[in-house]
């Protein structure tokens, strides 16, 4: 597999964060959305208001094995990093980015209807 949507997707699936390089933010992804080949649309895990919904937009993609995916601006500067939790947060912070993305998979689902009105709102 070396598609980076569905590499992607299968990372957020089982649990993955996303490293914001130019931020220096990790965030635990609860929600993530191709919109084209230029953006996604993620919401984090854990959140349950607007802020918590993003576009992350880009020039390139690159998909690394299986292990995650680099997001680049101008095709030279990585700008993001998606890979799995145990790979992105160190040792210490690895069991509470689980434990939320555990209780995301239940509370999750009943945010739907609301992130899809925050994906709305960001793509306008």
């Amino acid at each position: 597999m070396n598609n980076p949507k569905e590499i992607s997707s299968a990372l957020v699936s089982k649990g993955a964060v996303l490293t914001l390089l130019d931020k220096d933010v990790q965030v635990l992804v609860g929600h993530w959305e191709w919109l084209d080949e230029h953006r996604v649309f993620y919401f984090e895990a854990g959140a349950s208001d607007e802020f918590g919904g993003h576009l992350l937009e880009f020039d390139f993609v690159n998909a690394v094995h299986a292990l995650g995916v680099a997001f680049f601006k101008k095709e030279s500067e990585m700008i993001a990093y998606l890979a799995p939790i145990a790979e992105s947060v160190n040792e210490s912070d690895c069991a509470a980015y689980e434990k939320t993305f555990r209780e995301w998979q239940h509370t999750g689902p009943e945010l739907a209807d609301f992130i899809h009105q925050v994906k709305q709102q960001l793509e306008n």
